[in-house]
């Protein structure tokens, strides 16, 4: 079809037939081959043109590259022409500049002259310039002086103008003067013999008036004397009205702070609450709790007790938050006065025990020690550089002792007094063992003891005669001898030198304690009084906790992986000895001082040095006292240290952190970024973190059950989300490395424990340290420290498994857990065991 539609197209007959009638067609052969030679002819001549063209085009161009290779040959010779003219030019000057060396080396008189000649042309150009200066300071000043001629004549002209009006004013003045005068004599006269008759009058009134005045002044003071005493019977009455309506009035604002925290508690507010003692306790009546401040409000109010108190109450599963608080309010009531406190009773006869005990342990303790002072021989004495230093010293403090009456000590004493034992402490500083050894060789030793006894002799109201500085000074001096010397350390522990520290550290809590009470005594109980410092007992407490430390890593410890017969020996002497020293702590009563000290802090301790002194030697002092327990795994505690410790809450170290780091509330309170913590604070957290890790591993029971209590438990929990939370914005691994494990010893194996760090505020505790930097994930060294509290949180607990799952993998805690690296850890070998017996 497309072949016969182009067969069939317009016009195409037309087309053929005109292309088969054209002339060309009909041209004879010759004049067609005369044509195509034309063509041909001028093709051959088009072709030759163009060849011509194409040759001459490349002849220019030939040409252009020539050029331009000349222009470039050309330009190469002129910069080697120049790059040889400035050589030539450098060795010129090179030479010339090695010329100027010698001529400057061999003619320093031309080139004085030279500076001669260029200092005498710039003194010139300087003399001309201050000539110019001075020519145009001499034209100024005399346009100046013309100015100041013309100011004057004019100022002079009109001085006398207004002379002349000052002159005139002042005649107009005089005549009106003169006149006012006048007036004021005449009018005088008049006053003077007006006022003479009036005085004539007025002495006969007055005269009269003292006549009546003396009638009615006796009428008067009678009537006084009654009106006040009228007056201070009515003054009495409203004083009294006064203070019942302040009391009436302070009690409605407790009891509406008290709903107020009772309602805000039972809505589940989780902000952390401040650590305020009710004047009044409160009592629970639904399930005869006592209450002793707001954080042990919140804990009960949230205890599992109270709460099955209340679905028993309400007689359902689940109670409302409006019947939970409608039952609070009813059920949290002012404790009566005459309510015996359990555990005020039980401490009541926890006391009594432990005072029979500490008569026992004292007698066995001064028996053993005066064996050993009685078989006691110094050892030989070595050469010490300080030896004079010391004889003089330690003879003049036993002449100050020995000369001494019975009253305070004067003021010159005192200070000869400190001069020698300032001279010892800087002596024993040094920790040079021969200086040691020289102190105990000049019984040193019983020289400071008898300075230290002067504690014993103080009462309430006849208070020590040493200053609490000159006692301070006496511990450093026993802590500088005690300090890394084994045979100074064991001298000190089997001389009984222990058991007297221990008695006059105890006086000297006893004194604190009188203090702070007198202090308070005046003040509402939640007022935060300054707890007093005192250098004698942070010294002591440093003291004793020195002894201890050194005899265990001295003594105890290399028996353990010992089989020498003699050192075994001589770790049991020692260990015998330590015991007694633990128990007499436990007996006297040292802990609970410690604890009472501990639960005053209520704020920051910035300001108060010695007071953060005597809190931290304290700690070392229970830390040391649990190590040393821990040294040896005995089935029962013969010391009795780890029932105190959970007796007292750990000797309140737990509130002590909570008053410091949560004083102002915690994250809620603070919409921003942590402050920085100070230095003291600083150090008090990482001593009380290190000191709860060393309970926990004497005794991890002990340590659940004290932080697992009513509100130390809520204590704990804020304390570690806030050092969570604080770390996040200040790295600080000695804070973070402390809180981490201790979260762990806290939940592990206990399922109440595991429920507390998953409550509180989001984020809690758990999704805290599920929310640590990537590297506690990932560096062997940091995943050793976070994956056993983790599996620790969470293994035996759903709730705790399925927040750990919403963060990471569970199964990065099974690899951990398989791990070699995960076999010295603590937490795990907790959980290998637990296993096992189950």
């Amino acid at each position: 079809m497309e072949s016969l539609e182009e067969l069939r197209h317009p016009g195409r007959v037309l087309h053929i037939h005109e292309k088969l009638s054209s002339p060309s067609r009909k041209r004879s052969l010759s004049e067609k081959m005369r044509r195509h030679e034309e063509k041909l002819a001028k093709a051959q001549e088009l072709r030759e043109n163009f060849i011509q063209a194409k040759t001459d085009k490349l002849k220019d161009l030939f040409k252009k590259i020539e050029e331009v290779r000349q222009d470039k040959e050309c330009l190469l010779d002129k910069k080697r022409e120049l790059f040889q003219r400035k050589m030539q030019r450098a060795e010129e000057k090179r030479k010339q500049h090695l010329q100027e060396i010698v001529n400057k080396a061999h003619d320093e008189e031309n080139k004085a002259k030279e500076i001669a000649f260029i200092n005498g042309l710039e003194a010139q150009n300087k003399l001309h310039d201050i000539m110019q200066q001075h020519q145009s300071h001499e034209s100024r000043l005399a346009d100046m002086a013309e100015e100041r001629t013309r100011r004057q004549e004019e100022k002079a002209a009109k001085e006398v103008a207004a002379q002349e009006r000052r002159k005139a004013l002042e005649a107009e003045r005089q005549a009106r003067m003169a006149e006012l005068c006048e007036k004021r004599r005449r009018r005088c006269e008049r006053i003077d013999r007006q006022q003479a008759e009036r005085r004539e009058e007025l002495l006969e009134q007055a005269r009269e008036k003292a006549r009546d005045r003396e009638e009615r002044l006796s009428a008067l003071q009678q009537a006084q004397l009654a009106k006040e005493s009228e007056l201070v019977k009515k003054i009495q009455q409203k004083q009294e009205e006064s203070a019942r309506r302040h009391e009436e009035n302070i009690e409605q604002i407790r009891q509406r702070a008290l709903e107020s925290s009772i309602m805000k508690y039972s809505r589940g507010c989780d902000d952390a609450p401040k650590l305020v003692r009710y004047e009044t306790k409160k009592l629970c009546t639904l399930c005869s709790s006592l209450i002793t401040s707001e954080v042990y409000l919140l804990s009960h109010l949230r205890g599992r007790r109270h709460q099955e108190a209340l679905k028993a109450l309400h007689q359902a599963d689940v109670v409302s938050t409006e019947d939970s608080e409608t039952y609070n309010l009813k059920h949290i009531v002012d404790a009566p006065a005459n309510i015996d406190d359990p555990q005020v009773t039980r401490d009541r006869e926890r006391h009594k025990a432990l005072r029979r005990r500490c008569r026992k342990i004292r007698t066995r303790m001064i028996t053993r020690g005066k064996e050993y002072n009685s078989a006691f021989k110094p050892a030989p004495r070595r050469d010490s550089p300080n030896k004079v230093r010391i004889i003089k010293a330690l003879q003049q403090i036993s002449k100050l002792v020995t000369n001494q009456g019975s009253g305070p000590w004067p003021s010159a004493d005192l200070a000869a007094l400190d001069r020698p034992l300032l001279e010892l402490a800087r002596i024993m500083e040094k920790r040079e063992t021969a200086d040691q050894m020289m102190f105990s060789a000049q019984d040193g030793f019983s020289k400071i003891d008898s300075v230290l006894k002067a504690i014993l002799d103080s009462t309430e109201q006849r208070p020590c005669v040493l200053p609490a500085k000159s006692l301070g000074y006496s511990g450093r001096v026993l802590l500088g001898v005690c300090r890394k010397s084994m045979d100074n350390c064991r001298h000190t522990l089997y001389s009984n030198l222990v058991g007297n520290l221990i008695d006059y550290l105890m006086q000297r809590l006893s004194e604190l304690v009188i203090e702070t009470t007198r202090v308070g005594s005046n003040s509402s109980i939640n007022t935060i009084a300054n707890l007093p410092p005192d250098a004698a007992s942070a010294a002591i407490f440093e003291v004793l906790s020195e002894v201890v430390y050194v005899l265990c890593d001295g003594d105890i410890q290399p028996a353990v992986a010992s089989q020498d017969k003699g050192v075994k020996d001589q770790a049991d002497f020692t260990w015998q000895r330590l015991q007694d020293v633990v128990s007499y702590c436990v007996s006297v009563g040292l802990a609970d001082k410690v604890s009472w000290y501990f639960s005053h802090v209520q704020g920051p301790l910035d300001n108060d040095a010695g007071v953060v002194e005597v809190i931290l030697a304290a700690m070392r002092l229970v830390s040391a006292l649990a190590k040393t327990l821990a040294m040896r795994s005995l089935p029962e505690d013969p010391t009795q240290l780890i029932g105190t410790l959970h007796v007292t809450d750990a000797c309140g170290v737990v509130s002590l952190l909570y008053g410091i780091l949560l004083h102002q509330g915690g994250r809620s309170s603070m919409p921003q970024a942590p402050s920085k913590l100070s230095q003291t604070t600083y150090a008090i957290t990482v001593a009380a973190t290190t000191l709860l890790h060393n309970l926990a591993s004497l005794d991890l029971p002990m340590f659940q059950g004290v932080l697992g209590s009513e509100g130390i438990s809520l204590e704990f929990r804020h304390i570690a989300s806030y050092l969570l939370w604080y770390c996040s914005y200040w790295p600080c691994e000695d804070i973070l490395h402390n809180i981490i494990p201790l979260v762990g010893f806290f939940a592990v194996n206990n399922k109440e424990n595991q429920m507390v760090i998953q409550s509180g505020e989001v984020p809690s505790v758990l999704q805290q340290l599920c929310n640590l930097p990537w590297k506690y994930f990932s560096e062997p060294s940091l995943t050793s420290v976070l994956f056993p509290t983790l599996l620790a949180c969470c293994l035996h607990n759903h709730d705790n498994m399925i927040i750990l799952q919403q963060e990471m993998s569970f199964q990065v805690l099974e690899d951990f857990l398989h791990n070699n690296q995960a076999c010295d850890k603590p937490l795990i070998h907790i959980l290998q065991r637990t296993h096992v017996q189950g």
